[in-house]
């Protein structure tokens, strides 16, 4: 897996996530975790889409959990080899039903 925080600069938390990601997710599926500061909450998702794009629709209008609000943020992500496993990853953390353990997964991988 892959940790998010390897990419941060000094000081700037996850935002400079985002302009590296096309180069590690180039291939693959990814299990993923964002994060909105207006709501305080976490959504946690799998694909096997360009992780750019998949966080820029997310941010869109639509009728889903995401679609209301447009803060949302990749704050997380492992790489998996396939839609199956990383599925599999997300369903293993949703489990969990722990803000905690979510919160403690993304401190870890810094």
């Amino acid at each position: 897996w892959f940790r998010a925080s390897a990419l941060q600069a000094e000081g700037r938390g996850f935002e400079s996530l985002n302009s590296h990601i096309k180069f590690f997710t180039s291939m693959g599926c990814h299990f993923y975790i964002l994060y909105s500061k207006s709501t305080n909450k976490y959504y946690l998702g799998h694909t096997c889409d360009a992780l750019t794009e998949r966080v820029r629709r997310h941010n869109t209008n639509h009728k889903g959990f995401t679609g209301k609000v447009h803060d949302w943020e990749l704050v997380f992500f492992e790489k998996h080899l396939n839609k199956q496993l990383a599925y599999a990853r997300e369903r293993e953390v949703k489990s969990w039903k722990s803000k905690i353990r979510i919160i403690k997964l993304i401190e870890q991988s810094q």
